[in-house]
């Protein structure tokens, strides 16, 4: 026998206890504020601005590689420190 897929259980009284259509879930559908139903033709396309990215500036580019390089060799610093220590250590109270 089919279940009835339109008909709710017992417990459900259909209220909406929270509106999940919230920007950034998959099923989020922009209500329109004006009235007017938005579409395709209303959205901004890619290609009438191609000019616009969200590439950083080469500055930018060069700080986050510097930045990038200098915690990696800070961290590779604070082991070999620690390295350095445990051994010398070893060496002392054995």
């Amino acid at each position: 026998m089919k279940k009835n897929k339109t008909q709710k259980p017992d417990w459900d009284d259909g209220r909406v206890i929270s509106n999940m259509n919230v920007p950034g879930m998959p099923w989020y559908k922009e209500e329109p504020k004006d009235g007017v139903p938005i579409n395709k033709t209303n959205k901004i396309n890619k290609k009438d601005k191609p000019y616009e990215t969200n590439y950083p500036a080469v500055e930018n580019i060069t700080d986050i590689i510097l930045g990038g390089l200098g915690a990696a060799l800070l961290v590779g610093l604070i082991l070999c420190a620690g390295i350095v220590l445990f051994v010398l250590l070893c060496v002392m109270f054995l």
